[in-house]
């Protein structure tokens, strides 16, 4: 082995090895060592070399050569343990021995410090971090969501407690309230303390907000415009008008075929309820209304009232009487008689007239005349007996169409469709009415006289007979043609009686002596001439009352009588006359139809056999009506597959003719209405 030496960069002198200092030998200037390549140790070192291995040889080296870093105690303890890091200061030689036992050789070698190892735990750490962000984030979305949820729960609950709370609140407001002693409606105790309510004039309504207190959870709903907000439309909901039951007609008991009764009290004013079974009489001088009953012949109740000049108009099973000095609407049973409802007239002014279909439920139309502000004539209201309120149709007559001047007479057809006006006084223009659904129709014709509209679309008038269009039909053989005439309760029946019948003519007093006679609708000659009832005779064409001729005579065929208030207006006189049975004796031949069409229910099949009575005996039918899944038998049943969203009435028309070319259009009304549920 040769010896090493190094050359000076001072003074160009070689220097053997090993040398002291690390300083030139000659001129003591600082030597500078040439870097040597590390030294190929072969394989890798273990950190913990096996027993097995070979052992490496490394001559000592002084520790001056070396700086060891101290770690911190918390490195030092891990598991496997750290390596310590090594700089070294200067280059140390380092001897390998070889294989073959030859002495080692000495090289310099730099010692790089070796990479630390990276504790598992901090790795670990390092990974948790985004987990742990994934949690929190996954736990605030949870209480997000359950502040929402709690939220809309709340809102749910305030909703269904106002959509129940208002309803009741309306119903306590239109609550009927019972008349005191004065005739007023009670107050309401504390009221004064109370905040206003809905549906009061004069009040408003503050309502809460339906979220409560302010929640940043909760999303600020959007801003909407009104029209957006509107409720959608809805379908109107209009009353049949339809009774729940009919009252039986049986035929009064009587000793004589003629006579009267006392009533105690002078009678003022009649109308007809019960569907005839009942002729209701006002005694304004005693501030009586006395129910007489047509089936048992006698009075069966006596009502007080707080006035004479009360308004009086019946239904099927409801009377109503209105009070003009209490200004107090009423209504009471006409099956116990008893007192049901009072309100206040909802009206501005003082009703003046009133009528009611006698076999209907309604409506009641009222007339308030002038207005209490002005002399204006106001218009015509209709009222829902059931509830006690105004009920607008879409069309309904104006004060405009009548004549202010004149005295207004109004009657009603006993199903309650169809209406009828007049005056006297001055024009004596006749007027209709004809519900259908909601709405009005009104039709206007010439001078008639006093008008009384028929369930059979007949109005009888003292100048003939008119159709629901004011238009006249045809007339009777009755000489001179005005006459008083007055319809029967039910059937198609009139009778004709001495009397103008409220035309402008004077012929009143001269038909004393004339008959009443009996008449088929449809027929211009008489059917019966009736025994001679006590009329007072005057054609009224130009009076004032409203107690009219016409409102003295009841005639109810199923009960086989007709009552007549006689001019002294304190007794009834009853007379028994069977009107079926004069058809049946008379040698006309006839045609007409007896009974009423039974009611239909949405959804279900409806038959209705037509009760025709003719002479000849054969008759043969037609359905006038185009109606989706009715058809009429050749015997007279009618069938129809009635449809489930049907709730309005059907007017139907069917054409009837017998053998002797005798034809009459039957006209009838279907009732449409549910079944009440069990």
């Amino acid at each position: 082995m040769s010896e090493q030496t190094i050359t000076c960069s001072s003074c160009s002198a070689p220097n053997a090895l090993p040398l002291e200092g690390d300083r030139c030998r000659f001129c003591g200037s600082e030597l500078q060592f040439p870097e040597e390549p590390l030294v190929d140790f072969g394989e890798p070192l273990d950190p913990e070399p096996s027993v097995s291995d070979p052992p490496i040889v490394n001559p000592p080296a002084p520790l001056a050569d070396f700086e060891v870093f101290d770690l911190p105690e918390a490195v030092a303890a891990t598991e496997p343990p750290v390596v310590p890091v090594v700089k070294v200061v200067r280059p140390v030689p380092i001897a390998r021995v070889s294989s073959a036992g030859e002495a080692p050789t000495l090289s310099r070698t730099r010692i790089e410090p070796p990479t630390p190892i990276v504790r598992e735990q901090a790795v670990e750490v390092e990974e948790a971090k985004p987990r742990i962000f994934l949690a929190l984030a996954v736990l605030l979305a949870v209480v997000v969501a359950f502040a929402l949820g709690l939220s809309v729960i709340v809102y749910a609950v305030w909703i269904g407690f106002k959509s129940v709370a208002k309803p009741q609140q309306k119903a306590e407001v239109e609550k009927v309230q019972p008349a005191n002693g004065t005739g007023k409606n009670l107050p309401d105790p504390g009221s004064e303390k109370k905040a206003p309510l809905p549906n009061v004039k004069g009040s408003a309504e503050v309502e809460p907000s339906p979220i409560g207190p302010k929640n940043p959870l909760i999303p600020k709903p959007p801003t909407v415009s009104s029209r957006e907000m509107a409720p959608p439309p809805r379908e109107r909901l209009v009353p049949t008008f339809l009774p729940e039951r009919a009252l039986p007609i049986t035929p009064a008991r009587l000793e004589d075929d003629v006579t009267t009764q006392p009533l105690g009290a002078t009678v003022s004013d009649t109308c007809a309820g019960g569907g005839g079974r009942y002729f209701i009489l006002l005694s304004g001088t005693s501030k009586k209304v006395l129910i007489f009953d047509v089936s048992k012949a006698e009075v069966v109740k006596s009502i007080a009232v707080d006035s004479a000049k009360v308004l009086i108009a019946a239904g099927m099973t409801q009377l109503m009487i209105y009070s003009p000095d209490s200004d107090l609407l009423s209504r009471h049973s006409l099956i116990t008689f008893d007192k049901e409802a009072s309100v206040e007239n909802p009206f501005p002014s003082k009703i003046v007239q009133m009528t009611m279909g006698s076999a209907s439920a309604g409506p009641l139309l009222v007339w308030p005349g002038r207005s209490r502000r002005d002399s204006a004539s106001t218009d015509v209201g209709f009222i829902d007996p059931s509830t006690m309120a105004i009920f607008d149709f879409d069309h309904r007559p104006k004060a405009t169409d009548f004549d202010h001047k004149s005295i207004m007479h109004f009657r009603a057809s006993p199903d309650g469709r169809v209406f009828t006006a007049w005056t006297t006084s001055q024009t004596q223009r006749l007027y209709t009415f004809v519900r259908r659904g909601d709405t009005i129709a009104e039709y206007q014709g010439d001078k008639s006289g006093i008008a009384i509209p028929t369930s059979d679309d007949i109005v009888v008038a003292g100048a003939g007979l008119y159709g629901p269009n004011a238009k006249q039909i045809y007339g009777d053989s009755e000489v001179p043609k005005n006459r008083l005439r007055v319809p029967a309760q039910s059937g198609p029946f009139y009778i004709s009686c001495p009397g103008g019948g409220g035309v402008q003519i004077n012929s009143g007093p001269n038909d004393v002596s004339m008959p009443t006679k009996l008449y088929l609708f449809g027929q211009s000659n008489p059917i019966a001439t009736i025994p001679k009832l006590d009329l007072p005779v005057s054609n009224e064409g130009w009076t004032t009352d409203t107690f009219t001729q016409d409102k003295r005579i009841h005639f109810v065929p199923e009960a086989n009588l007709i009552a007549v208030i006689p001019v002294h207006n304190t007794g009834i006189t009853l007379c028994r006359f069977d009107a079926y049975d004069a058809v049946e004796k008379s040698n006309a031949n006839y045609l007409y139809v007896r009974g009423r069409p039974p009611i239909a229910v949405p959804g279900e099949i409806y038959r209705y056999a037509i009760d025709a009575k003719s002479r000849p005996t054969k008759v043969q039918y037609k359905l006038m009506t185009e109606i989706e899944g009715m058809i009429i038998t050749a015997d007279g049943r009618v069938i129809w597959e009635v449809p489930t969203s049907r709730k309005e009435d059907v007017s139907v028309t069917v054409k009837l003719s017998n053998s002797d070319n005798i034809t009459r259009d039957y006209t009838f009304t279907i009732p449409v209405r549910r079944k009440n549920k069990p």
